[in-house]
């Protein structure tokens, strides 16, 4: 599925912040990656909670956790996932998993990932960690929903 024709740059019309294409690279090969299902649950239902202190948020920032991010006085949850590949003889190709908050639909944010955009072998699983902020109507005990897909799957949700 990797192309075998490459991009054509103009370098002569390049500045700073662009470098135009004449031509671009065939990934039409890419639709004949075989469909796959993708399956993804809590590796947990147990509530993970993360209080949060001053001190605890000086130490993530300086140890990159990423957690910085949060306020220095609310929880943040953490939620274990496994993504697994079902298919015996197909990769899942550019994998992207989201939570939604189960009471409108809409995506969790911030939300951070372990990683995510993932490519998955044949029968391969994976295990995510997700981070975010408790708060009203979401806290620590409540499970988001699922949401998953990929290049050649169907979307996918969970409750």
């Amino acid at each position: 599925w990797l192309s075998t024709v490459p991009d054509v740059l103009e370098w002569s019309e390049s500045n700073f912040y662009r470098t135009p294409c004449s031509s671009y690279a065939d990934y039409t090969t890419l639709e004949q990656i075989p469909s796959v299902e993708i399956r993804a649950e809590y590796l947990s239902k147990s509530v993970q909670t993360v209080p949060r202190t001053t001190d605890t948020v000086a130490s993530a920032s300086s140890s990159g956790s990423g957690f910085a991010a949060f306020s220095p006085f609310t929880a943040h949850c953490q939620k274990e996932l496994v993504v697994q590949n079902m298919a015996t003889d197909a990769v899942a190709f550019f994998v992207r998993v989201r939570l939604l908050d189960p009471q409108n639909a809409t995506d969790i944010a911030p939300l951070f990932f372990s990683d995510n955009c993932i490519t998955l072998l044949p029968g391969e699983q994976r295990i995510l960690v997700a981070n975010y902020e408790a708060r009203p109507g979401l806290g620590c005990g409540t499970l988001p929903q699922i949401q998953v897909e990929s290049w050649n799957s169907v979307m996918s949700a969970v409750e």
